[in-house]
């Protein structure tokens, strides 16, 4: 039995070797996978815990036909610690990156990451000014001589000096002069509004392109991600795949230069 007990600690220390190695893939595809995100998401963390426990489960069936052999050349012994249903261990998860939120938290505005704030503020402030300036010259700057302004949709002046001239036997038409200069006026005033209401849309524009998540390129979905790795980590232990090779092809699908 001494050959086989030696036959078994190889195997669970191959075994063991094996899911070390798969653990640190998985960590590593979890913390860029975390950083990508901004957060860590129940998805991301259910993916996390199911790739440990494929790993678990590689490392059972690896040792599970040494511990039969042992119960039943012992029957009514312990295992030894080696050769005991879990010894590969329950892995934590991985301490989460500064760049990552924890399950739970709220989400970081994408705008308030790197202390930015969530897009620029001043085309609001100056739209709305010069929305605020051009009213106000609308109705405030006389369009003639006793004249109101050209939103105002009123002369009084102007009608009180035509009533004055008529008493006074003279004929003047400054009320219908003032009503015919507002509109050409008003047009002026018009367009300086509509360029303050184009500020203001440009500063809702830029504050929605500001709040966008961004797109990471080459960055795989979860599940497909964790996938691959065990794939191409089954490829290495199988020799079809050199250690270098599997390293390469293990930044490329976590994304990593």
């Amino acid at each position: 039995m001494k050959d086989d007990s030696v036959s078994a600690t190889e195997a669970a220390s191959a075994a063991s070797r094996k899911r070390q190695a798969g653990i640190a893939d998985v960590r590593a595809w979890y913390s860029h996978q975390a950083v990508q995100l901004g957060q860590e998401t129940p998805e991301l963390r259910a993916e996390y815990l199911r790739a440990l426990g494929e790993l678990d489960a590689q490392y059972e069936r690896a040792v599970e036909p040494y511990r039969r052999l042992r119960l039943a050349t012992y029957p009514g012994e312990p295992l030894p610690e080696f050769l005991q249903p879990g010894f590969g261990g329950t892995e934590p998860s991985p301490p989460l990156p500064a760049e990552a939120v924890p399950l739970g938290s709220p989400a970081p505005s994408p705008a308030r990451r790197g202390g930015k704030t969530s897009g620029p503020a001043w085309p609001f402030v100056l739209g709305i000014g010069v929305i605020v300036v051009g009213a106000i010259m609308g109705y405030t700057v006389p369009v003639g001589r006793n004249c109101g302004g050209a939103f105002a949709g009123s002369n009084t002046k102007a009608a009180g000096e035509d009533i004055a001239n008529a008493m006074n036997g003279k004929l003047t038409h400054v009320a219908d002069a003032c009503a015919a200069a507002a509109p050409a006026q008003m047009g002026v005033y018009w367009a300086i509004i509509g360029f303050g209401a184009a500020i203001v849309i440009l500063g809702i524009v830029l504050n929605s392109v500001a709040q966008r998540p961004p797109v990471v390129v080459g960055q795989q979905p979860v599940a497909s991600a964790s996938a691959e790795l065990m794939r191409l980590a089954t490829l290495r232990d199988q020799g079809a795949i050199t250690a270098d090779e599997f390293q390469m092809l293990k930044r490329r699908v976590i994304g990593a230069p």
